[in-house]
């Protein structure tokens, strides 16, 4: 989060959140298929999250 984002939350007000996964298998998933499908998982998931995130 840059600062203008801390900017804006503290002129509006907002409250601010944060969201933590555990992702159980991550590992087994990366050990399995390699980094480059759990690179492409983790992006999912935050792509995810980004989509609409003020909603």
């Amino acid at each position: 989060m840059g600062k203008r984002e801390v900017d804006r939350l503290k002129e509006t007000g907002c409250p601010l959140s944060l969201a933590v996964f555990e992702i159980i298998q991550f590992s087994e998933i990366s050990q399995k298929y390699g980094y480059k499908v759990s690179d492409t998982l983790m992006r999912a998931l935050v792509d995810g999250c980004n989509t609409n995130p003020r909603s």
